[in-house]
């Protein structure tokens, strides 16, 4: 994934500000091209130093003071906010989060600066969420929710409330997270905000694929899907095919799943979504280890783990050790598997995901099985079926009183 692929994405946003003559003269003097005037043999003695990965920062920082001495201060700050979101789906977490708060740092002068400090602090808030880090998520959206209250922004407030339940959504708190849903889609009535409608069916589909209601998760999915491409939002198309090839998985449909996770990486790498490639690849990889294919699993993990420190996903590197304990379960090393699935159970209890926890208990139930430690196992399937009570997840409840009862009758 070399940096220049950014290219077609900065274009796009330049093109909504400035003319395209200016901007064509730009982007060759970005690539290391020369223009007309360039003198031959100075290009022939830059062009042995630069090459196609050349540094993403240095890259911004030119295009951050092209901007700055072409647009007026209200076009560059709406041209920050979307640059700082482009930062964030390519994983350039540390710039996107420096962009975003230099425009916190300009004095507030009139509602159009508060509607741009509000979407500031709702990016910080995302880069948060995307590490983990939930009290500073919270924190920033609570900001933001503030300024769109004080200027009766309800589109704005409805976005603050999706970010809410995203954040319990992912910690597995499913009834604080559809609460905010819930009050996050009123604040659409009468509004058209087609993206925002979209944003609450991916999140409603995603609860429903925790619960374990994949036909009610494939038709939010679905409806969040259509939408999205008529809006040509790549990144959120192939997040949602992603999550469709989730469920898929979840009903053990190997094959579907496996073609929409590579419809999400091809997506995704295309336009250098790094968190989407991260997870997918993590997808592909728990297929393989599933199917019998332990050394393309490897492959895989190993690539979303090289995302995922990059991203600081903490997350995302839980469910990459729960996906390399099922290849060492599988290849029969149990102790290897069993100190995995802990490190996942860890970080996972560290970050407050809940139901990746659950389902990284059960599975490392399954190794003290093997290995003739029943009460162990017992300990933590009781551990998930609490927690699958709690989120009144019926057929997983079912799923797991079986299990239970298969290793200790007199159990229930």
């Amino acid at each position: 994934m070399k940096n220049l692929s950014l290219i077609p994405e900065l274009k796009e946003i330049l093109n909504q500000y400035l003319p395209k003559k200016d901007i064509q003269k730009f982007i060759a003097r970005l690539e290391g091209k020369p223009s007309d005037k360039d003198i031959l043999e100075d290009y022939l003695q830059l062009e042995a130093e630069i090459n196609e990965g050349s540094d993403i920062r240095a890259q911004i920082d030119m295009v951050i003071t092209f901007a700055e001495e072409n647009l007026e201060s209200e076009k560059l700050n709406e041209f920050l906010l979307q640059l700082g979101r482009l930062m964030i789906d390519n994983g350039e977490l540390d710039i996107a989060e420096e962009i975003n708060k230099d425009l916190l740092s300009k004095p507030s002068q009139n509602e159009s600066v508060d509607s741009v400090k509000a979407s500031a602090y709702l990016s910080l808030a995302k880069i948060n969420w995307t590490q983990g880090i939930w009290d500073e998520a919270l924190r920033y959206t609570r900001k933001a929710y503030y300024i769109y209250t004080n200027t009766n922004d309800n589109i704005g407030c409805a976005k603050c409330e999706n970010m809410f339940g995203t954040i319990y959504g992912e910690r597995g708190e499913i009834s604080k997270a559809a609460a905010h849903f819930e009050r996050g889609k009123a604040y659409l009535y009468n509004n058209q905000d087609p993206e925002t409608k979209a944003m609450f069916e991916t999140n409603l589909g995603i609860l429903y694929n925790m619960q374990g209601d994949y036909p009610k998760a494939l038709k939010n999915y679905r409806n969040s899907l259509r939408i999205y491409k008529q809006l040509g939002n790549t990144k959120l198309v192939a997040r949602v095919i992603h999550n469709i090839g989730m469920v898929k998985t979840k009903m053990k449909n190997y094959d579907g799943a496996l073609e929409d996770f590579n419809k999400s990486i091809n997506l995704s790498l295309k336009h250098n979504y790094l968190s989407n490639c991260a997870i997918s690849y993590v997808a592909k990889a728990y297929i393989y280890s599933q199917t019998g294919r332990p050394e393309l699993a490897e492959i895989f993990t190993d690539k979303a783990m090289e995302i995922a420190y990059k991203l600081n996903d903490t997350l995302t590197i839980a469910d990459i050790y729960r996906v390399k304990g099922l290849i060492q379960k599988n290849l029969g090393d149990l102790d290897f598997a069993e100190e995995l699935f802990e490190n996942s159970i860890r970080l996972n209890k560290d970050k407050m995901n809940k139901i990746n926890e659950a389902e990284a208990s059960q599975e490392l139930a399954e190794i003290y099985e093997e290995s003739n430690k029943t009460e162990n196992a017992k300990t933590h399937i009781k551990k998930a079926l609490n927690y699958y009570k709690k989120i009144k997840a019926e057929k997983l409840i079912e799923n797991t009183k079986q299990h239970l009862q298969n290793l200790s009758p007199a159990t229930l």
